[in-house]
């Protein structure tokens, strides 16, 4: 499949299965699996709000970091795009305010017209839904995401299996 001159190898192939998931079902295989797997920094503590961050994903960015914190599961390499997804969030939350007060048409003469916030609302969730996939964020996607596992109340907990 090619795509503005982007080969495409296999558009509907499933996401792959992190390898913790696949040793404890016993499907693991050194063979199929990178030598060198990427291994990204955890962050460590709540990181502060950037400044490309918009105000009005500001409460959405702060609730984020701190649950995926929370969870151990807050990386470097992602803030960049939880960036992102509390924009176009964000974004949305603008638009559906500027709608509550104005209405999803206005007129143009005679002929109602829908408010290009409609639009830009629309687009700006769609985005974030997909976004929001990746991270976990939505009832269906919860269910695909492994935790790592938390053990409370024993300080020797991390040394464990080393």
């Amino acid at each position: 499949l090619e795509f503005y001159n982007v080969k495409i190898s296999n558009p509907v192939a499933r996401p792959k299965k992190p390898i913790e998931k696949k040793k404890l079902e016993g499907t693991f295989r050194k063979d199929r699996e990178a030598k060198e797997p990427m291994v990204p920094t955890k962050f460590e503590g709540i990181p502060k709000p950037p400044k490309q961050l918009i105000k009005e994903g500001m409460d959405l960015w702060n609730a984020a970091v701190k649950e995926l914190q929370n969870l151990k599961m807050l990386y470097d390499v992602d803030l960049p795009m939880l960036v992102s997804y509390c924009n176009e969030m964000g974004t949305y939350f603008k638009m559906q305010d500027i709608i509550n007060k104005k209405g999803e048409t206005y007129m143009d003469g005679k002929n109602p017209k829908t408010r290009p916030e409609v639009y830009i609302g629309r687009n700006s969730l769609k985005i974030a839904i997909t976004i929001a996939s990746k991270f976990g964020f939505t009832p269906s996607d919860r269910t695909k995401i492994e935790v790592p596992k938390q053990n409370e109340g024993d300080a020797f907990s991390e040394f464990e299996n080393n």
